[in-house]
């Protein structure tokens, strides 16, 4: 199976936990609370403020069999969870591409995106309303395309891709396609969470809201399975190029390299995947400027860049 290697940075300060270091906009306080009955087609009506609804759908991302790869003293340990278990929690409102995960520990607890621009989580530090409702803030992140400047790099050579296998499948009368992904995520993003749970939600979250974005695809459709997760430590993760004049830096043409690199070397670990895509918590270079937000290889989806 071929494999298509990407590589995204959610640095620190795209974590809404830091949305007062980029100047944003103070955070609303809102108390969400699920309306009496059922909206169309079942779905579960939320109420974030006057101005926000939901209409809530059970969302469905992970594999069944959902594999955490992780290290403990340097020592690989192999993890499989229940798909279905793990993301009971996890909806989606199709309409507002929203994408959350509810809790009812302790009162309702709602966290994730909101569309492009919002982003919803508990705020427990705040007081609860008058009938108990849990407090939330809510935050607009600005609407900015920077970063997505020079994000691509070419092959070294040309990839084996998916022309030379429509002679013997008919690509367009597929309806439907399912493309496997397998994320690793390096050291400093972990860090970025207090626990590896809360990770493995945001993950979550954000790869739901990926496929919400293609529904608008068709001729075949795509929806993107989540199959695994592998978290390096830092004597795994040698591969990224780091660079030592900057803080948390790393040259980001040279590093999505020595990662094609890297996942060729290790074919028995990610040869089953469709798509291998990487999370740094570092900020990507290329040469002095930091704002890039990530790379990938130019039409990698429809082919690979080393094997098939």
């Amino acid at each position: 199976m071929g494999v298509v290697l990407l590589v995204l940075v959610f640095v620190t300060f795209s974590h809404v936990l830091h949305c007062k270091q980029l100047h944003q906009p103070e955070p609303l306080l809102v108390y969400p609370a699920f309306l009496e009955g059922r909206g169309l087609s079942g779905s579960r009506v939320l109420k974030i403020n006057d101005d926000i609804t939901l209409n809530l759908k059970k969302s469905s991302v992970l594999a069944d069999e959902f594999l955490v790869r992780s290290y403990v003293d340097g020592i690989r340990k192999h993890t499989y969870m229940d798909g279905s278990y793990l993301e009971e929690d996890l909806f989606h409102d199709e309409d507002a591409m929203a994408s959350v995960t509810i809790s009812d520990e302790e009162g309702l607890q709602v966290e994730g995106m909101i569309g492009d621009k919002l982003r919803i989580m508990p705020a427990l530090e705040q007081e609860r309303s008058f009938d108990g409702r849990v407090a939330h803030f809510l935050h607009e992140i600005p609407n900015s395309h920077e970063g997505l400047h020079n994000d691509y790099v070419m092959p070294e050579r040309p990839y084996h891709n998916v022309t030379e296998r429509a002679a013997k499948f008919d690509v367009y009368k597929v309806e439907k396609i399912y493309p496997e992904l397998f994320v690793i995520v390096d050291s400093v993003f972990r860090h970025q969470f207090k626990t590896e749970k809360d990770m493995l939600k945001y993950l979550w979250r954000t790869f739901n809201a990926v496929n919400l974005r293609y529904l608008s695809i068709d001729h075949p459709r795509v929806q993107f399975i989540f199959r695994g997760i592998e978290i390096l430590t830092p004597a795994k993760e040698r591969f990224l190029k780091i660079k030592y004049n900057v803080h948390n830096g790393i040259d980001g043409v040279q590093s999505v390299y020595n990662l094609k690199d890297f996942v060729n070397e290790h074919k028995k670990d990610y040869g089953a995947y469709d798509i291998v895509y990487m999370v740094t918590g570092r900020n990507m270079y290329v040469q002095e400027d930091s704002s890039n937000m990530g790379f990938a290889f130019v039409a990698a989806v429809c082919g690979v860049v080393e094997w098939v």
